[in-house]
């Protein structure tokens, strides 16, 4: 994370996005799409209260993007059950 200009500036950016814009508590990107792991089984655990946003890349041509778009379909899946309301950005 040292290598990341979101480490460094990110508290910066946030506090800017939410002086100017109606915005989620808690946002989520994997930072390395391209990587292996179980993020979608741990991330609802992260988070107990307020709005989470996922962000993800379009598409399903390259692996790695099917690869994600499978993740956060299983975080959809894993959240429903959960009890979470799924909305979409513009009803926030």
């Amino acid at each position: 994370p040292l290598k990341s200009p979101t480490y460094w500036i990110g508290g910066i950016w946030g506090r800017a996005i939410t002086r100017s814009f109606l915005t989620t508590r808690h946002f989520f990107m994997d930072p390395d799409p391209k990587r292996e792991d179980g993020w979608p089984d741990l991330l609802l655990d992260k988070v107990r209260e307020g709005t989470l946003e996922v962000g993800v890349h379009p598409g399903y041509a390259e692996d790695w993007r099917d690869k994600e778009r499978q993740r956060i379909s299983r975080f959809a899946e894993n959240a429903i059950l959960a009890g979470h309301e799924l909305v979409p950005w513009h009803a926030i």
